[in-house]
């Protein structure tokens, strides 16, 4: 028994030390640390200090948020017998991120319903979830759906002929890691 000690003690002070030198260092706010933890923003820069209770009251993300992509539809008209060819995405634009999370949410998401014309155009979108609708003056969902807008599309087609295609979607979601 006094072996394995001796083996542990070590071994635990080793791992505590590295652990330690791998954090970034935090300005001393002269608070106690025992009811804050660090907050850094996705550079990883110290942008301030988060309560326990604060953290505990975050809101967490919705089941929307984690939805799958569709990027198939169904044609606004067609014969049973016709030959549908899907649209495909040919230029997909990024959504820029505001630097830091607010409103007691650790992320960004905003859910789309949607469609696309027949010149492969994005129309008809429809919100479906929007974490930051005007909350800490971010509406997420309004910076989204410019992006998606931007968004190109080869145009479905029924019958060899461009179609307007109904029933896509997309979730624009981004977490900050605490």
């Amino acid at each position: 028994m006094a072996n394995t000690i001796r083996l542990i003690l070590p071994l635990m002070m080793a791992l505590g030390v590295t652990a330690c030198s791998s954090m970034p260092s935090v300005p001393f706010t002269g608070k106690d640390k025992a009811d804050n933890e660090a907050v850094y923003n996705a550079d990883g820069r110290y942008i301030g200090e988060a309560t326990q209770s604060a953290m505990l009251n975050a809101v967490a993300a919705p089941r929307q948020c984690f939805a799958p992509e569709n990027q198939t539809g169904a044609p606004i008209r067609f014969n049973r017998e016709s030959i549908i060819d899907q649209p495909s995405l040919v230029k997909r634009e990024m959504q820029k991120v505001p630097p830091r999370p607010v409103g007691d949410r650790n992320f960004y998401c905003a859910a789309f319903a949607y469609a696309v014309d027949e010149r492969g155009r994005v129309t008809d979108i429809a919100t479906l979830y929007n974490s930051h609708p005007g909350i800490g003056g971010v509406n997420f969902a309004r910076e989204a759906r410019k992006t998606l807008k931007q968004w190109r599309y080869q145009p479905g087609q029924v019958d060899k002929a461009p179609a307007k295609f109904t029933g896509l979607s997309t979730v624009f979601y981004y977490e900050f890691n605490q």
